[in-house]
């Protein structure tokens, strides 16, 4: 069992490197192929595993320019733990394992995304202030680095609807800590500060002790439906 396992990641690494453009790390390998990556995966002691695996392998490929970015290990830790809580046990029948978000991305799918990218105007793409650029190189753009991230991943992941959420940790190793300040201090709040009244109001519903305390204190509440339909909102849904 161990040699297939040796066989099958000295083969995917290959694979890996062939198509890298950038340093490759054990961060991208994991995009690369997770799943692999997961199969692959003691249940101890992964992480020095994985680090010994990713440094052989660049060794015996004499790359010497690469990065220590590491994957998301909480998410591999997961990822462990629910591979064994849907193992069966020989006292049960077999139970199917519950859908996954992690859905392969097959070639023919990765073109069309290609054809999509290269349709975007690149007049309308975000350079950010705090991007330090390469030398003697134009600095990428948040969306260049977005599509080339994406279709690295042989998975479907949110940066292929150009949706950049900063709490996934994959984009640390795209963005600096300053590139996603300035992300997430762009634009204006989506959320509408809350009113001094409904502060209160909600306060006061904080102290009840029952269901049928709180259902009377909101009977009580006096309101303009027209004018104050928060409160309105607050009075009808309790």
């Amino acid at each position: 069992m161990a040699g297939n396992i040796a066989t099958t990641l000295t083969k995917k690494f290959i694979e890996y490197f062939d198509q890298e453009t950038e340093a490759p790390s054990l961060a991208h390998f994991y995009c690369y192929d997770n799943e692999a990556f997961i199969k692959g995966t003691p249940n101890t002691e992964y992480k020095a595993t994985w680090s010994n695996r990713f440094k052989k392998a660049v060794q015996e490929r004499n790359i010497v320019d690469y990065r220590q970015d590491k994957p998301n290990w909480e998410e591999i830790q997961q990822e462990l733990e629910n591979n064994l809580e849907n193992k069966p046990t020989p006292k049960t029948s077999p139970k199917s394992r519950s859908p996954t978000l992690k859905t392969k991305l097959m070639a023919d799918e990765k073109t069309k995304l290609k054809a999509i990218f290269e349709d975007l105007d690149p007049k309308n793409f975000w350079y950010l202030k705090s991007t330090i650029s390469e030398p003697n190189q134009k600095a990428k753009s948040v969306e260049e680095r977005m599509i080339k991230f994406a279709l690295n991943c042989n998975y479907y992941h949110p940066s292929q609807q150009l949706i950049l959420d900063l709490t996934d940790s994959n984009w640390d190793d795209i963005f600096t800590k300053a590139e996603r300040k300035e992300i997430e201090d762009a634009g204006c709040k989506l959320l509408r500060p809350v009113d001094v009244s409904l502060t209160r109001l909600l306060g006061e519903l904080y102290k009840k002790k029952t269901a049928k305390e709180a259902f009377n204190f909101a009977r009580t509440i006096e309101l303009d439906p027209e004018d104050e339909p928060i409160l309105a909102w607050l009075s009808t849904s309790i």
